[in-house]
């Protein structure tokens, strides 16, 4: 009795070890976050505690190092597509923009997003202010203070520091 019951752990046991996942590499601790190794597996890049718990599933085609972009966010990209996980790993702007400009370079706190070849803004806290629907959109206080120039459809549009159309001529 006490030998089939040691079987039987020794079975679940071995049973359980196998249905862990398995990486393919471990990065060292601490190269993108203290605390946190980037983990790859089947091609994909995820990251895991210390404790080995995984914090980030291994679904993402690249991460970039957290605070490139915005303290504490890490750029992500997942089927050709960019958003961004925080420090605990969770996605605060889901990977669906063709690309994401850094933050401050249009308004602080905003970065311009493209979706589609149109354009728009999210800020850090990750909305979208401005929807991608515009052709372009120029830095802000550049034509007029505390404005910025779009286009859309040929017409120019300035877009305040609220996300609302303000005021539009035809050209």
């Amino acid at each position: 009795m006490k030998k089939l019951l040691l079987l039987v752990v020794t079975l679940i046991a071995i049973t359980n070890l196998k249905s862990q996942s398995a990486y393919d590499s471990i990065e060292p601790f601490g190269i993108f976050k203290k605390e946190w190794a980037l983990v790859k597996l089947n091609g994909k890049i995820g990251f895991i505690n210390k404790n080995g718990y995984e914090v980030v599933s291994p679904i993402y085609d690249d991460i970039e190092p957290f605070g490139d972009y915005l303290k504490n966010w890490a750029r992500v990209k997942l089927n050709g597509k960019y958003g961004f996980i925080n420090e605990h790993g969770y996605e605060v702007v889901s990977p669906i923009y063709d690309d994401i400009e850094p933050f401050g370079g249009y308004l602080k706190n905003w970065a311009r997003v493209k979706l589609n070849g149109k354009y728009g803004f999210i800020n850090n806290k990750g909305y979208e202010i401005v929807s991608t629907i515009y052709d372009d959109i120029g830095p802000f206080d550049i034509d007029q203070k505390g404005l910025a120039l779009a286009q859309l459809n040929k017409q120019f549009i300035f877009i305040n520091k609220y996300g609302a159309e303000v005021w539009a001529s035809g050209k």
